[in-house]
């Protein structure tokens, strides 16, 4: 009997790689920083400076807060 369960390490939300590529490319790197490893906001760092966004996230959506900052810088700074 075949096993049809994957195992699944990393949920990536459907990351949009061609956001990502561009944005490390370009020296944008989007991270998340914590105090107390419950409430997490998003840095953007660029060229030396970086911007800590004031927005909250948890655990479970502080992943999906990353990748769509990978897609605004995108979607505003690549034309």
């Amino acid at each position: 009997m075949k096993n049809t369960q994957t195992k699944k390490w990393m949920n990536l939300y459907d990351i949009n790689m061609d956001a990502f590529v561009w944005c490390i490319r370009n020296n944008y790197k989007v991270y998340p920083v914590t105090d107390n490893n419950e409430d997490y906001k998003v840095v953007v760092e660029f060229e030396g400076g970086n911007h800590k966004f004031p927005q909250m996230y948890t655990k479970n959506t502080i992943s999906r807060a990353v990748s769509d900052m990978y897609v605004k810088i995108y979607e505003q700074k690549s034309k």
